[in-house]
């Protein structure tokens, strides 16, 4: 169910939100939205919504056997992390990877948002392996981090640690929900009027060879990723205020970026977050030798390119932006430095 679909907005959404205010007590107003978020998930297959269990339950078992290992001292802790880690990750390749990399055709579909809510099952297990978390006791409450509907199909990535309080104890303001709606409305006609106006013009355009007429089909397919995107991102958001959730922000005028660094602060900052947090510090992030450096950065934009799908051509643009961010890392910061800032933002938008 998308969030511009009419019953969504006039029938599923108000529901779920008188129900919601309805309920006594934070536990049952979160065994309702676990409720309404599986409803929603299955709303169009329901055989999604297994995968999501799965994803669900092995997260619950393996985040209480990782601390109880760990308080244990038992040394077999690295080798459950590991299992636990690999699980998520086959579940990730056997849908998204197989039938691209291998040529093996599976009579599997995708489930809807499977990438969003694996990185969130990683986070937990990663928070819970670090020991920058306990353990999620309730099944219902790790359920519904996971599951949680506005952020389920397209983000953003909600870190477990930065969730969790919320699972707790939230409460609901005038001014969330006033600018929850307008967050909302916002993202309903980035999506609606600018990003599905902007995907007739692109589809109009897609025989054009000409110099022009290339460039404009660029700029216009361009526009019409950040507003689709952005859009989801903040009707998702503007959702979650009205639950008493605060969901990370995910984009923050990405094509005023006057760097490739700076660019990628502002595009899809929970994605870029999350390699950071799980992937780059852990490897020892800019606190190694240069070498060491270099790899890390490699390391995660090859992962990006693979997070984005399964075409060598994502492969290739996660080294593309590896080289770039090598380059302004390493050589061409002090260039920039000196270029006028309106002349680097349009130099960034051209090459990022």
């Amino acid at each position: 169910m998308a969030y511009t679909n009419l019953f969504f907005i006039f029938g599923f959404l108000p529901l779920s939100w008188i129900g919601y205010r309805f309920c006594p007590g934070a536990k049952a107003k979160n065994i309702f939205l676990l409720l309404v978020s599986w409803l929603f998930y299955a709303w169009s297959r329901w055989d999604a919504l297994l995968v999501l269990l799965i994803v669900t339950i092995w997260c619950f078992a393996c985040g209480r056997q990782i601390e109880s290992m760990a308080q244990n001292k038992d040394p077999k802790q690295k080798i459950m992390i590991a299992v636990s880690v690999s699980f998520l990750v086959l579940i990730l390749f056997v849908y998204k990877y197989v039938n691209g990399w291998l040529h093996v055709s599976l009579p599997l579909a995708m489930p809807l948002g499977l990438s969003f809510y694996i990185f969130s099952a990683l986070s937990y297990i990663g928070d819970v392996a670090m020991k920058k978390v306990p353990c999620q006791n309730s099944f219902l409450d790790l359920g519904l981090y996971i599951g949680f509907f506005p952020k389920l199909i397209m983000g953003p990535i909600s870190e477990y640690r930065d969730f969790k309080d919320q699972l707790q104890e939230r409460t609901i303001t005038a001014a969330d929900l006033s600018s929850g709606t307008l967050l909302f409305m916002k993202g309903l006609v980035k999506k609606v009027v600018l990003a599905d106006s902007l995907a007739v013009f692109v589809s109009m355009l897609q025989d054009q060879t000409t110099f022009v007429g290339t460039w404009v089909l660029a700029l216009s397919y361009t526009f019409q990723l950040y507003f689709d995107f952005s859009g989801y991102s903040d009707m998702a958001i503007g959702i979650g205020r009205w639950f008493g959730f605060d969901i990370p922000k995910n984009f923050n005028h990405p094509y005023i970026a006057d760097s490739v660094q700076n660019f990628w602060r502002r595009w899809h900052i929970s994605l870029s977050t999350w390699f950071r947090d799980y992937v780059y510090i852990p490897l020892g992030g800019s606190r190694v030798d240069v070498p060491l450096i270099v790899r890390n950065i490699v390391i995660v934009w090859v992962l990006t390119g693979i997070w984005h799908g399964a075409n060598a051509t994502y492969i290739v643009w996660g080294v593309y932006y590896a080289l770039l961010l090598l380059g302004e890392r390493f050589f061409f910061k002090p260039v920039l430095a000196r270029i006028p800032r309106p002349v680097r933002i349009v130099l960034i938008f051209l090459i990022a």
